[in-house]
């Protein structure tokens, strides 16, 4: 086997050229991306990647290829040939390389072992795309909201999520919402309007998730409890960033600065930095803000409110940041 990557191999000569694969110098950069090659032509087929051409079209169906040895097993489709068989169950195939992996079904072959935690893999590509785990690279980036994915198919489950149509707008920001509850529950952010109400303490909610939760403060009860550490949350989405704190999972990127973020919230956020947006108006007056908490803070000035009363003299403030600085007077 080979000792680089323990594939192993029924001919030493084979593993003499596989060897060299891990020994050979890649001289040859790719400009646009950085991934080197070992040989000039390896880049010139790469590089087609980021031009996009095709130069290899189909005769019979018109479709285009980046490589002809891809075109030509395409066109294996038009004529039904399945030049090779396996010798174990007679399934055919267009191509020698998906018989040689179909044929590990049989064998249970495992030749791709991985070097850090040692698990077995019939394909490189399982392999490569387990590695991920370890290294905790992200290469499939989402263009729609900078979330970033370590697995082709994850990407493409994801964008399922942008392709549907948004048909919903707030008439106060212009946010877009694909259902008509979604909408209406975001409206209470202009409106302040809060009507669910928990029986317990009277504290009052925008939306009915947002009272089954905090209801599980009176209760104690903390259903989603973390594997690593064993601490417990009230919410699924609480345990799922607070799992990015033991991996190091940043998935959210921006494509502005490269920013990475644990947070989807927190990226949406950022993103008003280079953007300029400020979606959350106030009612009483023409400024904005970019955050609903900014907002909420700005119209006590308009409404009187001033939650904050200090423990020591009684004085009421608008802001908890103006009360800490205020008990610091009574620290001195």
């Amino acid at each position: 086997g080979c000792a680089a990557c323990g594939r192993a191999f029924s001919r030493r000569s084979d593993l003499g050229t596989h060897e060299r694969t891990h020994t050979e110098e890649r001289l040859h950069g790719c400009a646009e991306c950085g991934k080197s090659f070992r040989r000039a032509a390896h880049l010139r087929s790469h590089a087609l990647i980021h031009t996009g051409e095709l130069p290899f079209p189909c005769p019979d169906c018109g479709k285009r290829f980046r490589h002809l040895t891809n075109l030509r097993t395409h066109r294996l489709i038009h004529s039904g040939e399945q030049p090779y068989h396996c010798p174990d169950c007679g399934k055919g195939f267009r191509q020698r390389g998906h018989l040689k992996l179909h044929r590990r079904v049989h064998t249970g072959e495992r030749p791709h072992r991985c070097p850090d935690c040692g698990k077995d893999f019939g394909r490189l590509v399982y392999l490569q795309s387990h590695r991920r785990v370890h290294t905790g690279e992200t290469p499939y980036y989402c263009g729609d909201c900078g979330r970033c994915f370590s697995r082709p198919g994850s990407l493409q489950i994801h964008r399922l999520v942008h392709s549907q149509e948004k048909r919903y707008r707030c008439g106060q920001c212009g946010k877009d919402f694909r259902h008509y509850s979604g909408m209406k529950a975001h409206e209470r952010v202009h409106t302040e309007e809060r009507p669910y109400r928990c029986g317990e303490c009277g504290k009052a909610f925008r939306g009915s998730g947002g009272l089954q939760i905090h209801k599980r403060s009176h209760t104690g009860l903390r259903p989603y409890a973390c594997p690593q550490c064993g601490k417990s949350f009230k919410e699924s989405g609480v345990l799922k960033n607070h799992l990015r704190l033991h991996s190091g999972e940043l998935p959210y990127r921006c494509q502005d600065c490269g920013k990475r973020f644990r947070q989807l919230g927190s990226y949406r956020t950022h993103l008003r930095l280079h953007s300029g947006e400020k979606p959350y108006a106030c009612a009483h007056c023409p400024k904005r803000f970019r955050h609903s908490n900014s907002l909420q803070a700005h119209n006590k000035i308009h409404t009187g409110e001033a939650p904050f009363p200090c423990p020591d003299c009684g004085q009421l403030y608008k802001h908890m940041r103006s009360l800490v600085l205020h008990r610091k007077t009574h620290a001195a």
